[in-house]
Protein backbone atom coordinates (compact mmCIF):
# COMPACT_ATOMS: atom_id res chain seq x y z
CA UNK A 1 0.00 0.00 0.00
CA UNK A 2 1.22 2.95 -1.04
CA UNK A 3 0.01 6.84 -0.44
CA UNK A 4 0.91 10.38 -0.91
CA UNK A 5 -0.07 13.26 1.97
CA UNK A 6 -1.58 15.97 0.01
CA UNK A 7 -4.54 17.91 -0.01
CA UNK A 8 -5.74 16.33 -3.26
CA UNK A 9 -8.54 14.24 -3.38
CA UNK A 10 -7.82 10.72 -2.07
CA UNK A 11 -8.64 7.98 -5.15
CA UNK A 12 -7.89 4.21 -4.32
CA UNK A 13 -6.93 1.93 -6.93
CA UNK A 14 -7.04 -1.77 -6.82
CA UNK A 15 -5.07 -4.61 -9.16
CA UNK A 16 -2.90 -7.04 -9.04
CA UNK A 17 -0.78 -5.73 -11.57
CA UNK A 18 1.62 -3.12 -11.04
CA UNK A 19 2.10 -1.79 -14.46
CA UNK A 20 -1.78 -1.28 -14.31
CA UNK A 21 -1.52 0.38 -11.04
CA UNK A 22 1.27 2.60 -12.13
CA UNK A 23 -0.48 4.01 -15.09
CA UNK A 24 -3.61 4.97 -13.32
CA UNK A 25 -1.36 6.76 -10.81
CA UNK A 26 0.25 8.79 -13.40
CA UNK A 27 -2.68 9.30 -15.00
CA UNK A 28 -4.31 10.66 -11.90
CA UNK A 29 -1.58 11.76 -9.33
CA UNK A 30 -1.33 15.36 -10.76
CA UNK A 31 -4.69 16.64 -9.66
CA UNK A 32 -5.51 12.77 -6.84
CA UNK A 33 -3.61 11.52 -4.05
CA UNK A 34 -3.67 7.93 -5.41
CA UNK A 35 -3.54 5.25 -3.22
CA UNK A 36 -2.36 1.13 -4.65
CA UNK A 37 -3.55 -1.99 -3.43
CA UNK A 38 -2.68 -5.24 -4.84
CA UNK A 39 -5.75 -7.34 -4.18
CA UNK A 40 -9.02 -6.93 -3.05
CA UNK A 41 -8.22 -7.92 0.57
CA UNK A 42 -5.63 -5.28 0.68
CA UNK A 43 -8.11 -2.48 -0.29
CA UNK A 44 -10.71 -3.66 2.26
CA UNK A 45 -7.89 -3.75 4.81
CA UNK A 46 -6.65 0.04 4.32
CA UNK A 47 -10.39 1.23 4.03
CA UNK A 48 -10.78 -0.34 7.15
CA UNK A 49 -8.08 1.51 8.94
CA UNK A 50 -10.23 4.92 8.92
CA UNK A 51 -7.98 6.12 5.76
CA UNK A 52 -10.85 7.31 3.88
CA UNK A 53 -10.85 8.07 -0.23
CA UNK A 54 -13.15 10.00 -2.87
CA UNK A 55 -13.76 6.87 -5.33
CA UNK A 56 -12.18 3.18 -6.03
CA UNK A 57 -11.04 2.11 -9.32
CA UNK A 58 -10.94 -1.97 -9.42
CA UNK A 59 -10.07 -4.98 -11.13
CA UNK A 60 -12.09 -7.47 -11.82
CA UNK A 61 -10.21 -10.64 -11.63
CA UNK A 62 -7.41 -10.78 -8.64
CA UNK A 63 -5.60 -13.17 -6.16
CA UNK A 64 -6.93 -13.03 -2.52
CA UNK A 65 -9.97 -11.54 -2.97
CA UNK A 66 -11.20 -10.55 -6.42
CA UNK A 67 -13.01 -8.04 -7.60
CA UNK A 68 -16.84 -9.18 -6.65
CA UNK A 69 -15.79 -9.46 -3.10
CA UNK A 70 -14.12 -6.06 -3.12
CA UNK A 71 -17.67 -4.44 -4.11
CA UNK A 72 -19.41 -7.00 -1.59
CA UNK A 73 -17.99 -5.81 1.30
CA UNK A 74 -17.99 -1.90 0.62
CA UNK A 75 -21.34 -2.01 -0.39
CA UNK A 76 -22.48 -4.16 2.92
CA UNK A 77 -20.23 -1.49 4.92
CA UNK A 78 -22.45 -0.27 7.94
CA UNK A 79 -20.02 3.18 7.77
CA UNK A 80 -21.83 5.45 5.19
CA UNK A 81 -18.47 6.79 3.83
CA UNK A 82 -17.20 3.51 2.82
CA UNK A 83 -20.93 2.08 1.59
CA UNK A 84 -21.72 5.27 -0.31
CA UNK A 85 -17.94 5.44 -2.62
CA UNK A 86 -18.02 5.25 -6.34
CA UNK A 87 -16.58 2.20 -7.79
CA UNK A 88 -15.15 2.02 -11.17
CA UNK A 89 -14.53 -1.42 -12.77
CA UNK A 90 -12.19 -1.56 -15.10
CA UNK A 91 -12.62 -4.66 -17.44
CA UNK A 92 -10.82 -6.10 -20.74
CA UNK A 93 -12.77 -6.10 -23.74
CA UNK A 94 -12.71 -10.03 -23.60
CA UNK A 95 -14.93 -10.43 -20.49
CA UNK A 96 -18.70 -10.80 -21.23
CA UNK A 97 -21.59 -9.30 -20.49
CA UNK A 98 -22.29 -11.56 -17.67
CA UNK A 99 -19.98 -9.87 -15.31
CA UNK A 100 -20.12 -6.74 -16.18
CA UNK A 101 -24.43 -7.62 -15.36
CA UNK A 102 -22.85 -9.34 -11.87
CA UNK A 103 -20.54 -6.20 -11.15
CA UNK A 104 -23.93 -3.82 -11.79
CA UNK A 105 -26.12 -6.03 -9.46
CA UNK A 106 -23.37 -6.09 -6.66
CA UNK A 107 -23.32 -2.05 -6.62
CA UNK A 108 -20.85 -1.05 -9.44
CA UNK A 109 -21.27 2.52 -10.41
CA UNK A 110 -19.14 2.36 -13.93
CA UNK A 111 -16.80 0.49 -16.11
CA UNK A 112 -14.14 1.27 -18.29
CA UNK A 113 -12.64 -0.81 -20.99
CA UNK A 114 -8.84 -1.43 -21.22
CA UNK A 115 -7.50 -0.12 -23.20
CA UNK A 116 -8.14 2.98 -21.91
CA UNK A 117 -7.05 6.77 -22.45
CA UNK A 118 -5.91 8.77 -19.42
CA UNK A 119 -8.77 11.59 -20.16
CA UNK A 120 -11.45 8.53 -20.16
CA UNK A 121 -10.14 8.30 -16.71
CA UNK A 122 -9.70 11.86 -15.33
CA UNK A 123 -13.48 12.73 -16.84
CA UNK A 124 -14.57 9.75 -14.31
CA UNK A 125 -12.60 10.49 -11.77
CA UNK A 126 -13.45 14.00 -12.09
CA UNK A 127 -17.06 13.71 -12.41
CA UNK A 128 -17.70 11.56 -9.87
CA UNK A 129 -15.39 12.63 -7.18
CA UNK A 130 -16.95 15.98 -7.46
CA UNK A 131 -20.09 14.14 -7.57
CA UNK A 132 -19.42 12.82 -4.16
CA UNK A 133 -18.31 16.00 -3.16
CA UNK A 134 -21.50 17.52 -4.11
CA UNK A 135 -23.96 14.98 -1.92
CA UNK A 136 -21.61 15.17 0.91
CA UNK A 137 -21.95 19.21 0.93
CA UNK A 138 -25.99 18.74 1.17
CA UNK A 139 -25.51 16.15 3.38
CA UNK A 140 -23.64 18.56 5.63
CA UNK A 141 -25.60 20.97 5.19
CA UNK A 142 -28.80 19.21 6.10
CA UNK A 143 -26.96 17.98 9.22
CA UNK A 144 -26.85 21.28 10.03
CA UNK A 145 -29.72 23.13 9.27
CA UNK A 146 -31.03 19.61 11.53
CA UNK A 147 -28.87 21.03 14.34
CA UNK A 148 -30.29 24.75 14.03
CA UNK A 149 -33.91 23.39 14.02
CA UNK A 150 -32.87 20.98 17.06
CA UNK A 151 -31.39 23.87 18.96
CA UNK A 152 -34.02 26.39 18.05
CA UNK A 153 -36.95 24.31 18.86
CA UNK A 154 -39.16 25.40 22.26
CA UNK A 155 -37.99 22.94 24.78
CA UNK A 156 -40.10 24.54 27.14
CA UNK A 157 -42.93 23.14 25.37
CA UNK A 158 -45.24 20.54 28.19
CA UNK A 159 -45.15 16.87 27.66
CA UNK A 160 -48.98 16.64 26.96
CA UNK A 161 -48.74 18.99 23.59
CA UNK A 162 -45.95 16.86 22.35
CA UNK A 163 -47.97 13.89 22.93
CA UNK A 164 -50.76 15.42 21.31
CA UNK A 165 -49.08 16.25 18.33
CA UNK A 166 -47.37 12.96 17.98
CA UNK A 167 -50.39 11.47 17.87
CA UNK A 168 -51.58 13.46 15.16
CA UNK A 169 -48.54 13.03 13.29
CA UNK A 170 -49.02 9.47 13.53
CA UNK A 171 -52.93 9.69 12.55
CA UNK A 172 -51.71 11.96 9.43
CA UNK A 173 -49.27 9.35 8.13
CA UNK A 174 -51.74 6.91 8.14
CA UNK A 175 -54.50 8.51 6.37
CA UNK A 176 -51.50 10.41 3.80
CA UNK A 177 -50.75 6.36 3.18
CA UNK A 178 -54.14 4.90 2.52
CA UNK A 179 -54.66 7.64 0.44
CA UNK A 180 -51.59 7.45 -1.48
CA UNK A 181 -52.45 3.60 -2.06
CA UNK A 182 -55.73 4.14 -2.95
CA UNK A 183 -54.59 6.52 -5.59
CA UNK A 184 -52.16 4.04 -6.85
CA UNK A 185 -54.78 1.42 -7.47
CA UNK A 186 -56.85 3.73 -8.81
CA UNK A 187 -54.04 4.76 -11.09
CA UNK A 188 -52.96 1.22 -11.76
CA UNK A 189 -56.82 0.39 -12.48
CA UNK A 190 -57.10 3.09 -15.10
CA UNK A 191 -53.50 3.14 -16.67
CA UNK A 192 -52.01 -0.29 -16.16
CA UNK A 193 -53.55 -3.79 -17.60
CA UNK A 194 -51.95 -6.25 -14.40
CA UNK A 195 -52.66 -9.11 -16.91
CA UNK A 196 -50.60 -8.15 -19.51
CA UNK A 197 -48.05 -5.96 -17.14
CA UNK A 198 -48.31 -3.30 -19.61
CA UNK A 199 -49.82 0.49 -19.55
CA UNK A 200 -53.05 0.64 -21.60
CA UNK A 201 -52.65 2.78 -25.24
CA UNK A 202 -54.48 5.50 -24.09
CA UNK A 203 -51.87 6.00 -21.46
CA UNK A 204 -48.85 5.22 -23.53
CA UNK A 205 -50.17 7.92 -26.02
CA UNK A 206 -49.93 10.33 -23.06
CA UNK A 207 -47.40 9.39 -21.15
CA UNK A 208 -45.16 9.12 -24.89
CA UNK A 209 -46.12 12.33 -26.02
CA UNK A 210 -45.04 14.18 -23.05
CA UNK A 211 -41.53 12.47 -23.06
CA UNK A 212 -41.57 13.53 -27.08
CA UNK A 213 -41.72 16.59 -26.32
CA UNK A 214 -39.34 16.62 -23.20
CA UNK A 215 -36.61 14.78 -25.82
CA UNK A 216 -37.24 17.40 -27.90
CA UNK A 217 -37.12 20.38 -25.92
CA UNK A 218 -33.39 18.98 -24.21
CA UNK A 219 -32.18 17.54 -27.32
CA UNK A 220 -31.93 14.20 -25.60
CA UNK A 221 -32.26 10.66 -26.80
CA UNK A 222 -35.26 8.64 -27.23
CA UNK A 223 -36.08 5.41 -28.82
CA UNK A 224 -39.08 3.33 -29.95
CA UNK A 225 -39.23 -0.10 -30.11
CA UNK A 226 -41.79 -1.88 -31.97
CA UNK A 227 -42.07 -5.96 -31.32
CA UNK A 228 -44.56 -7.73 -33.86
CA UNK A 229 -45.46 -11.73 -34.06
CA UNK A 230 -45.87 -13.06 -37.19
CA UNK A 231 -48.90 -14.71 -37.99
CA UNK A 232 -50.89 -13.62 -34.35
CA UNK A 233 -53.92 -14.09 -36.02
CA UNK A 234 -53.44 -18.14 -36.79
CA UNK A 235 -52.99 -18.28 -33.17
CA UNK A 236 -56.33 -19.35 -30.83
CA UNK A 237 -57.97 -16.44 -28.72
CA UNK A 238 -56.50 -18.09 -25.71
CA UNK A 239 -53.05 -18.61 -27.01
CA UNK A 240 -53.31 -14.57 -28.19
CA UNK A 241 -54.38 -13.79 -24.76
CA UNK A 242 -51.40 -16.11 -23.23
CA UNK A 243 -49.21 -14.28 -25.30
CA UNK A 244 -49.71 -11.23 -24.64
CA UNK A 245 -49.35 -11.83 -21.15
CA UNK A 246 -45.91 -13.40 -21.11
CA UNK A 247 -44.91 -11.17 -23.94
CA UNK A 248 -45.75 -7.91 -21.67
CA UNK A 249 -44.51 -9.91 -18.40
CA UNK A 250 -41.05 -10.20 -20.51
CA UNK A 251 -40.80 -6.74 -21.18
CA UNK A 252 -41.70 -4.98 -17.40
CA UNK A 253 -38.07 -7.31 -16.33
CA UNK A 254 -36.70 -5.25 -18.52
CA UNK A 255 -38.62 -1.67 -18.10
CA UNK A 256 -36.91 0.62 -16.17
CA UNK A 257 -39.22 3.44 -14.47
CA UNK A 258 -39.07 6.05 -16.77
CA UNK A 259 -39.53 3.64 -20.00
CA UNK A 260 -43.38 3.11 -20.98
CA UNK A 261 -44.72 0.03 -23.05
CA UNK A 262 -48.17 -0.97 -24.30
CA UNK A 263 -49.44 -2.98 -26.74
CA UNK A 264 -51.45 -2.96 -30.11
CA UNK A 265 -54.29 -4.95 -31.95
CA UNK A 266 -52.79 -7.73 -33.98
CA UNK A 267 -49.75 -9.10 -31.98
CA UNK A 268 -48.11 -5.66 -31.95
CA UNK A 269 -46.24 -4.21 -28.88
CA UNK A 270 -44.48 -0.80 -28.47
CA UNK A 271 -41.47 -0.01 -25.93
CA UNK A 272 -40.61 3.66 -25.32
CA UNK A 273 -37.25 4.30 -24.06
CA UNK A 274 -36.01 8.12 -23.19
CA UNK A 275 -32.69 9.71 -22.60
CA UNK A 276 -31.43 6.03 -24.75
CA UNK A 277 -29.95 6.24 -27.72
CA UNK A 278 -29.95 3.71 -30.93
CA UNK A 279 -26.58 1.82 -29.24
CA UNK A 280 -28.24 1.14 -26.20
CA UNK A 281 -31.95 0.72 -27.61
CA UNK A 282 -30.73 -2.10 -29.41
CA UNK A 283 -28.76 -4.00 -26.61
CA UNK A 284 -32.69 -3.48 -25.18
CA UNK A 285 -34.11 -5.42 -27.98
CA UNK A 286 -31.04 -8.58 -28.23
CA UNK A 287 -32.21 -8.84 -24.71
CA UNK A 288 -36.32 -9.16 -24.87
CA UNK A 289 -35.43 -11.32 -28.52
CA UNK A 290 -32.94 -13.89 -26.58
CA UNK A 291 -35.52 -14.06 -23.37
CA UNK A 292 -38.64 -14.30 -25.40
CA UNK A 293 -37.00 -17.58 -27.36
CA UNK A 294 -35.46 -18.84 -24.47
CA UNK A 295 -39.10 -18.98 -22.82
CA UNK A 296 -40.62 -22.20 -22.53
CA UNK A 297 -44.44 -21.57 -22.00
CA UNK A 298 -44.05 -19.06 -25.11
CA UNK A 299 -42.68 -21.86 -27.25
CA UNK A 300 -45.65 -24.27 -26.32
CA UNK A 301 -48.34 -22.06 -27.30
CA UNK A 302 -46.77 -21.58 -30.89
CA UNK A 303 -46.22 -23.28 -34.34
CA UNK A 304 -43.37 -22.57 -36.55
CA UNK A 305 -45.41 -19.96 -38.52
CA UNK A 306 -44.76 -17.97 -35.34
CA UNK A 307 -42.13 -15.52 -34.94
CA UNK A 308 -40.79 -12.71 -33.46
CA UNK A 309 -39.79 -9.29 -35.62
CA UNK A 310 -38.28 -5.74 -34.20
CA UNK A 311 -38.66 -2.58 -36.25
CA UNK A 312 -36.43 -0.14 -33.71
CA UNK A 313 -35.89 3.67 -34.58
CA UNK A 314 -35.06 7.24 -32.66
CA UNK A 315 -35.74 10.60 -32.42
CA UNK A 316 -33.32 12.58 -35.08
CA UNK A 317 -33.55 16.25 -36.61
CA UNK A 318 -34.81 14.80 -39.53
CA UNK A 319 -37.41 12.76 -38.23
CA UNK A 320 -40.85 14.46 -36.94
CA UNK A 321 -41.26 15.40 -33.26
CA UNK A 322 -43.93 13.28 -32.31
CA UNK A 323 -45.10 10.10 -31.03
CA UNK A 324 -47.67 8.61 -33.91
CA UNK A 325 -44.46 9.48 -36.62
CA UNK A 326 -41.98 7.37 -34.45
CA UNK A 327 -44.62 4.36 -33.85
CA UNK A 328 -45.76 4.37 -37.54
CA UNK A 329 -41.58 4.10 -38.75
CA UNK A 330 -41.36 1.41 -36.16
CA UNK A 331 -44.12 -0.35 -37.57
CA UNK A 332 -42.60 -0.10 -41.09
CA UNK A 333 -39.94 -1.46 -40.22
CA UNK A 334 -40.81 -4.41 -38.26
CA UNK A 335 -43.42 -4.91 -41.07
CA UNK A 336 -40.15 -4.97 -43.64
CA UNK A 337 -38.37 -7.37 -41.53
CA UNK A 338 -41.22 -9.94 -41.32
CA UNK A 339 -41.47 -9.96 -44.76
CA UNK A 340 -38.46 -10.04 -45.32
CA UNK A 341 -37.52 -12.98 -42.90
CA UNK A 342 -33.85 -12.39 -42.92
CA UNK A 343 -33.69 -10.58 -39.55
CA UNK A 344 -35.41 -10.11 -36.94
CA UNK A 345 -34.36 -6.83 -35.79
CA UNK A 346 -34.64 -3.81 -38.68
CA UNK A 347 -33.21 -0.23 -37.79
CA UNK A 348 -35.47 2.29 -39.73
CA UNK A 349 -33.22 4.75 -42.69
CA UNK A 350 -33.26 7.42 -40.77
CA UNK A 351 -31.73 6.03 -37.44
CA UNK A 352 -28.87 4.83 -39.40
CA UNK A 353 -28.26 8.06 -40.78
CA UNK A 354 -28.29 9.40 -37.43
CA UNK A 355 -25.80 7.01 -36.13
CA UNK A 356 -23.70 7.76 -39.13
CA UNK A 357 -23.70 11.15 -38.75
CA UNK A 358 -22.70 11.00 -35.12
CA UNK A 359 -20.36 8.43 -35.71
CA UNK A 360 -18.76 11.03 -38.48
CA UNK A 361 -19.17 13.57 -35.69
CA UNK A 362 -17.39 12.00 -32.88
CA UNK A 363 -14.69 10.63 -35.35
CA UNK A 364 -14.38 14.31 -36.53
CA UNK A 365 -13.81 15.28 -33.22
CA UNK A 366 -11.44 12.55 -32.49
CA UNK A 367 -9.21 13.89 -35.71
CA UNK A 368 -9.53 17.28 -34.51
CA UNK A 369 -8.08 16.35 -30.67
CA UNK A 370 -5.59 14.12 -32.42
CA UNK A 371 -4.38 17.15 -34.69
CA UNK A 372 -4.36 19.26 -31.63
CA UNK A 373 -2.35 16.52 -29.54
CA UNK A 374 -0.11 16.39 -32.71
CA UNK A 375 0.34 20.02 -32.80
CA UNK A 376 1.01 20.58 -29.25
CA UNK A 377 3.59 17.77 -29.51
CA UNK A 378 5.21 19.89 -32.36
CA UNK A 379 5.17 22.90 -30.19
CA UNK A 380 6.90 21.45 -27.25
CA UNK A 381 9.40 19.57 -29.28
CA UNK A 382 10.26 23.10 -31.66
CA UNK A 383 10.56 25.08 -28.04
CA UNK A 384 13.04 21.93 -26.83
CA UNK A 385 15.00 22.65 -30.00
CA UNK A 386 15.14 26.23 -29.21
CA UNK A 387 15.87 25.89 -25.71
CA UNK A 388 18.88 22.99 -26.53
CA UNK A 389 20.09 25.95 -29.15
CA UNK A 390 20.41 28.85 -26.53
CA UNK A 391 21.77 26.17 -24.23
CA UNK A 392 24.36 25.46 -26.71
CA UNK A 393 24.80 29.32 -27.51
CA UNK A 394 25.38 30.11 -23.63
CA UNK A 395 28.01 27.84 -23.20
CA UNK A 396 29.85 28.76 -26.76
CA UNK A 397 29.24 32.17 -25.10
CA UNK A 398 30.76 31.44 -21.81
CA UNK A 399 33.77 29.78 -23.38
CA UNK A 400 34.69 32.14 -25.20
CA UNK A 401 34.28 34.57 -22.43
CA UNK A 402 36.93 32.20 -20.42
CA UNK A 403 39.12 32.22 -23.37
CA UNK A 404 39.57 35.60 -22.93
CA UNK A 405 40.16 35.94 -20.11
CA UNK A 406 42.68 33.37 -19.64
CA UNK A 407 44.06 35.55 -22.56
CA UNK A 408 43.70 38.85 -20.91
CA UNK A 409 45.43 37.31 -17.45
CA UNK A 410 48.52 35.59 -19.98
CA UNK A 411 48.93 39.36 -21.05
CA UNK A 412 48.96 40.54 -17.84
CA UNK A 413 51.23 38.40 -16.93
CA UNK A 414 53.91 38.98 -20.01
CA UNK A 415 53.89 42.62 -19.25
CA UNK A 416 54.58 42.10 -15.93
CA UNK A 417 57.46 39.74 -16.94
CA UNK A 418 58.67 42.10 -19.32
CA UNK A 419 58.35 44.53 -16.82
CA UNK A 420 60.60 42.99 -13.96
CA UNK A 421 62.91 42.18 -17.19
CA UNK A 422 63.02 46.50 -17.95
CA UNK A 423 63.84 46.98 -13.99
CA UNK A 424 66.75 44.39 -13.70
CA UNK A 425 68.31 45.93 -17.00
CA UNK A 426 67.64 49.45 -15.66
CA UNK A 427 69.10 48.42 -11.87
CA UNK A 428 72.29 46.67 -13.96
CA UNK A 429 72.83 49.96 -15.65
CA UNK A 430 72.33 52.03 -13.26
CA UNK A 431 74.85 49.53 -10.84
CA UNK A 432 77.35 50.35 -13.61
CA UNK A 433 77.42 54.27 -13.75
CA UNK A 434 77.22 54.33 -10.16
CA UNK A 435 80.37 52.25 -10.18
CA UNK A 436 81.75 54.88 -12.82
CA UNK A 437 80.90 57.86 -10.70
CA UNK A 438 82.29 56.27 -7.38
CA UNK A 439 85.78 55.88 -9.59
CA UNK A 440 85.60 59.42 -10.91
CA UNK A 441 84.91 61.15 -7.11
CA UNK A 442 87.40 59.15 -5.69
CA UNK A 443 89.75 60.42 -8.17
CA UNK A 444 88.93 64.18 -7.03
CA UNK A 445 89.48 63.06 -3.64
CA UNK A 446 85.92 63.97 -2.75
CA UNK A 447 84.72 61.56 -0.01
CA UNK A 448 81.70 63.80 0.37
CA UNK A 449 80.49 63.37 -2.69
CA UNK A 450 81.23 59.37 -3.24
CA UNK A 451 78.39 59.16 -0.30
CA UNK A 452 76.25 61.18 -1.39
CA UNK A 453 76.23 59.23 -4.64
CA UNK A 454 75.76 56.10 -2.36
CA UNK A 455 72.91 57.80 -1.24
CA UNK A 456 71.06 58.74 -4.11
CA UNK A 457 71.70 55.58 -5.62
CA UNK A 458 69.67 53.63 -2.16
CA UNK A 459 66.84 56.03 -3.49
CA UNK A 460 66.32 55.38 -6.82
CA UNK A 461 66.84 51.66 -5.66
CA UNK A 462 63.91 52.60 -3.64
CA UNK A 463 61.98 53.83 -6.54
CA UNK A 464 62.51 50.81 -8.15
CA UNK A 465 61.53 48.70 -5.45
CA UNK A 466 58.70 51.03 -4.22
CA UNK A 467 56.95 50.41 -0.54
CA UNK A 468 54.35 52.44 1.38
CA UNK A 469 56.84 55.18 2.26
CA UNK A 470 57.73 55.55 -1.26
CA UNK A 471 56.93 59.64 -1.26
CA UNK A 472 58.69 60.32 2.15
CA UNK A 473 61.70 58.96 0.73
CA UNK A 474 61.64 61.01 -2.45
CA UNK A 475 60.97 63.93 -0.15
CA UNK A 476 64.06 63.13 1.89
CA UNK A 477 66.13 62.89 -1.06
CA UNK A 478 65.14 66.03 -2.61
CA UNK A 479 65.66 68.12 0.62
CA UNK A 480 68.96 65.96 1.05
CA UNK A 481 69.92 66.61 -2.34
CA UNK A 482 69.02 70.54 -2.62
CA UNK A 483 71.30 70.87 0.97
CA UNK A 484 73.70 69.09 -0.73
CA UNK A 485 73.51 70.91 -3.40
CA UNK A 486 74.51 74.45 -1.63
CA UNK A 487 77.80 73.15 0.31
CA UNK A 488 79.33 71.55 -2.98
CA UNK A 489 81.99 73.38 -4.16
CA UNK A 490 81.69 75.01 -7.10
CA UNK A 491 84.34 72.96 -9.11
CA UNK A 492 82.49 69.87 -7.91
CA UNK A 493 79.59 71.05 -9.10
CA UNK A 494 79.84 70.23 -13.13
CA UNK A 495 80.62 66.31 -12.40
CA UNK A 496 78.16 65.93 -10.07
CA UNK A 497 75.51 67.60 -12.37
CA UNK A 498 76.33 65.40 -14.95
CA UNK A 499 75.90 62.13 -12.86
CA UNK A 500 72.78 63.00 -11.69
CA UNK A 501 71.60 64.34 -14.85
CA UNK A 502 72.63 60.80 -15.93
CA UNK A 503 70.86 58.60 -13.52
CA UNK A 504 67.80 60.89 -13.25
CA UNK A 505 67.60 60.27 -17.10
CA UNK A 506 67.77 56.80 -16.51
CA UNK A 507 65.87 56.43 -13.92
CA UNK A 508 62.38 58.85 -14.87
CA UNK A 509 60.63 56.20 -17.17
CA UNK A 510 61.19 53.52 -15.02
CA UNK A 511 60.22 55.12 -12.10
CA UNK A 512 57.04 56.59 -14.32
CA UNK A 513 56.50 52.64 -15.63
CA UNK A 514 56.35 51.40 -11.59
CA UNK A 515 53.57 54.48 -10.79
CA UNK A 516 51.80 53.41 -14.11
CA UNK A 517 51.37 49.74 -12.98
CA UNK A 518 50.57 50.98 -9.49
CA UNK A 519 47.78 53.05 -10.50
CA UNK A 520 48.85 56.42 -10.09
CA UNK A 521 46.76 59.05 -11.17
CA UNK A 522 48.35 61.30 -14.19
CA UNK A 523 48.49 64.21 -11.95
CA UNK A 524 50.99 62.56 -9.72
CA UNK A 525 53.04 61.47 -12.54
CA UNK A 526 53.39 64.99 -13.58
CA UNK A 527 54.42 65.75 -10.18
CA UNK A 528 57.19 63.40 -10.09
CA UNK A 529 58.72 64.21 -12.92
CA UNK A 530 58.87 67.65 -12.48
CA UNK A 531 60.52 67.34 -9.19
CA UNK A 532 62.94 64.47 -11.13
CA UNK A 533 63.60 67.65 -13.36
CA UNK A 534 64.17 70.58 -10.77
Amino acid sequence: MSATATDKPPILVVDDSKLMRAALTKMLREDYSVHEAGNGQEAWDFLQKGDLVQMVFTDLSMPVMDGFGLIKEIRASLNPNIKDLPIVVITGAEEDEKLREQALGLGATEFVTKPFKSTQIKARAQLLVSSRKEVEDVKQAAQEEIKAIEVAADVRVKAAQEHAEEEIRIVKAEVEQQIQQVETQSIQKIFFDPEIHLSNPAYFQQRGGEDVSLAVRHKSALSLLSIRVQHFATLSEEAQQQAVSLIGEQISKIKRTEDCATWGNGGLFYFLMPETDLVGATGVSNRILIDLEKNVALKAQWSAEQKIFFGLTCLTQRSQPTLQYLMSTADQCSLFAADSGDVQLLISSEAQEHVRLQVEEQERLAAEAAQKERDARAKIEQEAIAFAQEQARLQAEEQTRKAALAERERQVAERNRLAEIEAQRIQQKQTELLRAADLEMVSHGDEEEVQDIDITASRVTAVVHPDQREKEDIQRFRQSFQQDKKMRDREALPAYSTIMKILIGLTLPFIILIHKIRGADPEEIESIKERLRK
